[in-house]
């Protein structure tokens, strides 16, 4: 009897410290960090198949930062810019800044106004940017695809930042919102911030407003539990608030309000959202762009190709050596015993 009441009272110390410890994280603050790929050639394809325009993505996005900054006093926003040369930071919290790191917290509605503000001023200046740097190459810049490995770059700095600040005791996570489909030559990087991030526990969330998925971005989401959405463009072109009522229906809930326990996997009861179904973990051809199943790999850079029909990586322009086919005859010399040899030389 004895050691069944001091088992019991083990469970509910151990279900006290539990509720306390998700009470004290459900108080935490969440800083999201937005990557907002602006590639002007993606954005007027999904356009052109019925898709919102990025005016009216950028709308829908300052409206749903909006509900995001209501959920908590404390909350914090990162706009990254992902474009053909680059990526950059297009807005961040003042608390999130190293010299305003101690200052006070601005309001939701007043730092708001500043996104707007900012926005607009920093969009104008990079589209005239990017206009003018493809004029000096004599090239379209939106031919090329956005830089979104840079992106995610700056999105692990933020990151590692918030986790290793003291006073910054914020849960961050990513949300995506591109047009883009597949990336093949920013494989290896993407995925290597990918893993980073699931490393500190934290989710990747992707909206993905294009006609054909994106497998990186699938597996960043199945990776992280985080929550990967590609609407269909016919639904999500039609009515301007329909891009809006899919990201707050989705993405507005942080990790707690998702899950049951901070470090349980399963789903939790009160929200149901998009399953993660028939996720391709397959990669893609650095060259052709083609999902690969079985194919070659560069073994300085790990670029991976669909066929090797080159003696030169056109990644890192190391030279290739192709090992032996399988199944090919090998001519081996027959090993000599040395008695027998210096027999048949006395011979």
């Amino acid at each position: 009897c004895s050691l069944a009441m001091s088992t019991k009272e083990e469970e509910e110390e151990r279900e006290e410290k539990g509720k306390q410890q998700s009470s004290e994280l459900d108080d935490l603050p969440s800083s999201l960090i937005v990557i907002l790929d602006l590639n002007q050639a993606s954005w007027t394809e999904s356009t052109a198949k019925g898709g919102p325009t990025v005016i009216e993505a950028l709308e829908s996005l300052l409206t749903f930062l909006r509900a995001f900054f209501m959920l908590h006093g404390g909350n914090t926003v990162t706009i990254i810019a992902a474009h053909p040369y680059g990526s950059e930071f297009l807005y961040q919290s003042p608390a999130l800044q190293r010299s305003k790191a101690h200052g006070h917290q601005q309001s939701g509605a007043l730092e708001m106004d500043e996104i707007d503000h900012r926005l607009h001023e920093k969009i104008v200046s990079l589209s005239k940017s990017l206009k003018s740097k493809s004029s000096q190459e004599n090239s379209d810049s939106s031919m090329k695809c956005s830089l979104l490995s840079s992106a995610f770059a700056l999105a692990a700095c933020t990151v590692n930042r918030i986790s290793s600040h003291k006073l910054l005791r914020m849960l961050p996570r990513v949300l995506v919102l591109t047009a883009s489909t597949e990336l093949p030559s920013q494989y290896i990087p993407i995925m290597n911030c990918i893993f980073s991030m699931q490393k500190a526990n934290v989710l990747i969330d992707a909206l993905v407003v294009s006609d054909g998925d994106c497998s990186f971005l699938q597996q960043a989401a199945d990776i992280t539990n985080g929550v990967y959405l590609r609407p269909e463009l016919s639904k999500v072109g039609s009515s301007p608030g329909a891009l809006l009522s899919w990201m707050i229906s989705v993405f507005l809930g942080d990790k707690h309000t998702r899950f049951l326990n901070a470090d349980s996997q399963s789903r939790s009861t009160l929200l149901r959202l998009p399953q993660a179904q028939d996720v391709d973990y397959r990669s893609s051809c650095f060259k052709t762009g083609q999902l690969v199943d079985v194919g070659f790999v560069c073994s300085v850079c790990l670029s991976i190709f669909a066929k090797c029909d080159f003696f030169i990586c056109p990644t890192c322009d190391s030279k290739i050596a192709l090992d032996r086919p399988a199944g090919a005859a090998v001519n081996k010399k027959r090993k000599v015993a040395a008695g027998a040899q210096k027999g048949d030389d006395t011979k």
